[in-house]
């Protein structure tokens, strides 16, 4: 079944990722080259003409060959160098992939996850991620109601690079944040430092190692 972009655009996450996946390569072109082009639209006031140039290129390298793997990784790979210079990780993602705003929007503000659960046998893993591969320290406490139990500097550190492509933005992962804490359900502030934009998320582990449950900012559990 064909369908428009703006069709495509107003679907659930999931059902978007299901059509696109289903779609014939011509098709699939189409979509993310409509995808690149209205965020282009959206933005062109507040971008310089490189920044311009750089996403038209990335709209005229979507071709119907790229997802019969007939592309040029080399092109690739030059494409996407030129286009880290110049975006971040997550106007990247909001511009060039079909999440487009479903993803997590990343913030230049500080972060709250609230009503934290705070449980020594389900302990709680921090993920912190920045918008950019440049290393960042952020700010991370933990509160109960108003009263600060702990403070921690943060590192955001990238990981190396695939070649000489950026693969992925700056982070850090947060054990043993709440270790010692006796309340039973916490408050956690993430704070960047300035031009910085993050996102985090708890996870509380369970027995067997794996995520039973999460808190993003503004989501109590």
């Amino acid at each position: 079944m064909s369908v428009d972009y703006e069709t495509f655009r107003r679907l659930p996450i999931e059902e978007r990722r299901r059509f696109f996946n289903e779609a014939g390569p011509a098709e699939r072109a189409a979509l993310v080259q409509a995808q690149i082009r209205g965020w282009l639209d959206l933005h062109r006031t507040r971008l310089t003409p490189e920044q311009i140039a750089v996403m038209e290129a990335n709209a005229a390298f979507v071709r119907p060959e790229l997802y019969e793997g007939r592309n040029d990784p080399r092109e690739t790979e030059a494409l996407a160098a030129r286009t880290a210079q110049h975006f971040d990780f997550d106007e990247m993602r909001q511009a060039l992939t079909i999440h487009g705003s479903d993803g997590p929007l990343l913030r230049a503000a500080e972060l709250e996850l609230p009503d934290v659960p705070n449980d020594p046998s389900a302990p709680v893993v921090l993920q912190i991620t920045s918008s950019k591969r440049d290393p960042a320290t952020v700010q991370v406490r933990v509160h109960a109601g108003e009263e600060l139990l702990a403070e921690r500097a943060v590192s955001l550190i990238a990981p190396g690079l695939t070649g000489k492509v950026p693969e992925q933005p700056a982070h850090a992962r947060v054990d043993g944040l709440l270790a010692g804490i006796a309340a039973g359900r916490v408050r956690i502030t993430v704070t960047p430092p300035s031009g910085v934009r993050i996102w985090a998320v708890a996870a509380v582990i369970g027995p067997d190692g794996t995520a039973v449950a999460t808190v993003q900012p503004g989501d109590p559990l």
